[in-house]
């Protein structure tokens, strides 16, 4: 209903929450907190949003249901959010974007290969491969290629 609603869209999300207050609806009050986090950054309130995206991504790790974890996740990274980032992985330092050209380059591909690909130009990989070398502590393409970066390249390696 919320997100069907033109006006007061923000009252349906509070009312659903009140609704769901009840320990066998945790997996129902999530899911309301992400959407309604989701909507609030796209609104473009950060602390608001910040705050919903963080109580589902504890209720959905508590409940043990990564996909929904990764979703809460990567939403607060969109906000800038690094609360959750992992020591252990060493890749959970990189933004979704540095990953992308992370594993295109461990992949073998230059920097005109993974712009193609991404739909940015050649200086932009570069400028993200020097972050992404930085934050993993690789000088090279090929000990990018041993770093731990999980998932696999985006698009098809020719």
């Amino acid at each position: 209903m919320a997100l069907l609603a033109e006006d007061g869209t923000a009252a349906h999300f509070e009312r659903a929450l009140e609704l769901f207050g009840e320990p066998a609806l945790e997996m129902d009050t999530a899911r309301t907190r992400l959407l309604y986090g989701e909507w609030l950054r796209r609104r473009r309130r950060r602390n608001a949003a910040a705050l919903q995206l963080g109580e589902a991504l504890e209720i959905f790790r508590r409940l043990g249901v990564p996909v929904w974890s990764d979703r809460a996740r990567r939403e607060l990274a969109a906000l800038g959010d690094s609360r959750d980032r992992s020591a252990s992985a060493p890749a959970a330092s990189l933004t979704p974007q540095e990953l992308s050209v992370a594993r295109l380059a461990a992949a073998g591909l230059t920097n005109a290969g993974i712009g193609a690909r991404l739909f940015v130009s050649s200086s932009t990989v570069d400028y993200h491969l020097r972050k992404v070398f930085r934050k993993l502590g690789v000088v090279s393409r090929r000990q990018l290629q041993t770093a731990e970066l999980g998932g696999e390249p985006t698009g098809s390696v020719p």
